[in-house]
């Protein structure tokens, strides 16, 4: 009877997996941020930073990197020589997912409870 029910199970999920559409390469390309003002493109995260252009307001950019803090993000190679690898303020940035792919994960609390 176990049997039974794993095989159709299986069966089942075979057949839903064979419904779902395949993504194309532009549904599948990396998500998007966009500014939401004018932005400083500094040569590293922090305000002491150089800055080495600006990032018009609605930019749609790509990022590679996020701050673990989640404060800074460096843009992605899409953009101008000069602009690329970027980095400007998180917080002007609109795009979750563009965000949350680059960020690293930041425990709340030590596993390994040291300080």
């Amino acid at each position: 009877m176990r049997t039974q029910k794993a095989k159709s199970l299986t069966l089942s999920a075979l057949a839903l997996l064979a419904t779902m559409p395949f993504l194309t390469p532009a549904q599948a390309a990396e998500p998007t941020a966009r500014s939401t003002a004018i932005l400083q493109v500094r040569t590293a995260p922090g305000w002491t930073a150089p800055v080495i252009g600006n990032l018009a307001k609605n930019q749609q950019v790509t990022l590679e990197h996020c701050t673990r803090n989640g404060d800074w993000c460096q843009l992605g190679p899409e953009l101008t020589p000069d602009l690329a690898g970027g980095w400007v303020r998180a917080g002007y940035l609109v795009g979750m997912a563009a965000k949350m792919r680059v960020t690293p994960f930041q425990f709340m609390v030590n596993p390994w409870g040291r300080q």
